[in-house]
């Protein structure tokens, strides 16, 4: 699940992406396709980013990665707040602040979660 983007990651290292703003390919959508499974694909996708910063720890800055966790927790807490999971959901959004306290998605989220829950 998601080797595509660890493949992305993987590549980065060594070579420049350039941004296409046209449409270069489709992407498909069907039932049964693995990006539904959203725990399965958090989880993947912590695991990768773990593994990647381990393997290359100098390929991005410190604020950058702030940046990545910070989204990937508001991300996972979102989607935790939506299943039920509160207390889950409390302990990411709690992650993220302590890494980019200011970032505007993360209160946003936060707020979006609380009015749900009214």
């Amino acid at each position: 699940m998601a080797i595509d983007y660890d493949l992305w990651l993987r590549i980065s290292v060594d070579w420049d992406f350039l941004h296409v703003p046209e449409t270069v390919v489709e992407y498909r959508l069907w039932a049964g396709q693995m990006s539904h499974r959203t725990g399965e694909r958090l989880d993947n996708a912590f695991r990768m980013m773990t593994r990647f910063l381990a393997e290359h720890p100098d390929s991005v800055t410190a604020a950058e990665r702030r940046y990545a966790w910070t989204y990937s927790y508001v991300t996972r807490a979102s989607w935790q707040a939506g299943q039920g999971r509160i207390g889950a959901a409390v302990a990411d959004f709690a992650r993220a602040a302590r890494r980019r306290p200011w970032d505007a998605r993360l209160w946003k989220s936060m707020a979006r979660c609380m009015l749900k829950r009214s």
